[in-house]
């Protein structure tokens, strides 16, 4: 469960000003909810309903996000959050086509922070899990369970909560 950084983000967001204005490209229909419900909390805590029209779907692939962001220009958002750095590929790939740059036109933060970053102009502002304590608390977890299960006591579903990180780069801009 990774809430954290939609915290981080809307605060960073909000606290450039943009104009109230965000958008989210969920990366697979079957999580909207999931993917949904973290930011529409964290933008609720500052004052700003999510407008059903700035919610695009996209699959996780480059193409899918493309489409979606014929959408987005149709829409007078300033910010795009999107949840992987491919569906920020496809974002971008669509702006540039229209003439329209980031973060001239908009402001985009995206999840991974994966070494694919080299591929973006400008770079992107990301949130970014920390592989290592992610690989380590699975680990950890599958450890215990195979114990508890030679032992016959399987014990209950557990809850890891993983505190990933904003990295600020060249993708946002405030708006004066």
């Amino acid at each position: 469960m990774f809430t954290g950084f939609t915290d981080a983000t809307v605060d960073f967001l909000w606290g450039i000003r943009f104009n109230n204005d965000r958008s989210w490209f969920q990366e697979h229909k079957e999580q909207y909810q999931t993917h949904l419900l973290a930011p529409t909390r964290a933008l609720g805590e500052q004052g700003i309903a999510v407008r059903a029209d700035y919610v695009l779907g996209s699959d996780y692939y480059i193409a899918s996000a493309y489409e979606a962001a014929a959408r987005l220009i149709e829409t007078d958002a300033t910010a795009v959050f999107a949840s992987s750095d491919n569906i920020a590929l496809g974002l971008l790939k669509r702006l540039y086509a229209h003439d329209l740059r980031v973060p001239r036109d908009y402001s985009v933060v995206s999840y991974d922070n994966s070494a694919a970053d080299v591929l973006f102009e400008p770079a992107l502002t990301s949130i970014e899990q920390n592989v290592p304590e992610l690989s380590q608390a699975a680990l950890d977890l599958l450890f215990r369970r195979i114990a508890e299960s030679g032992a016959g006591e399987l014990g209950g579903p557990d809850e890891v909560v993983l505190d990933p990180k904003l990295v600020l780069k060249d993708s946002v801009r405030r708006l004066d």
